[in-house]
């Protein structure tokens, strides 16, 4: 049977936007829960654009020369490294998640019959 005619629910959603996939435990499906890692992401790591040309700075001002993407090589490099840790917390929260869940699914009792 389909996961419509197992009674699966849909996905809540991103962001307030409807999704038709449904999953087993009514959780983001994986497209959903991505949009929300990229958002959590750019959210933690957006730094504001100067208009000299010069770095604002990651975490506290700076004023070097730019080199790409609006910081200089020491706020980039910085800003790289917290954008992994970041990423690496996302992780441990999805494994987390996830065990906990494998942990109150039911056990197979039987095996099947085939």
């Amino acid at each position: 049977m389909c996961a419509r005619h197992l009674g699966w629910p849909l996905c809540p959603g991103h962001a307030g936007q409807a999704c038709p996939v449904r999953t087993r435990d009514g959780e983001q499906c994986t497209g959903c829960r991505e949009r929300d890692y990229h958002v959590h992401v750019i959210d933690r790591l957006l730094v504001p654009e100067s208009d000299d040309g010069t770095c604002p700075g990651y975490n506290t001002p700076c004023g070097r020369p730019v080199v790409s993407t609006g910081l200089c090589l020491r706020c980039r490099l910085v800003s790289q490294e917290d954008r992994d840790r970041i990423e690496q917390e996302w992780q441990q929260g999805l494994a987390a998640a996830a065990a906990a869940a494998s942990a109150e699914e039911p056990s197979q009792v039987r095996q099947a019959p085939f």
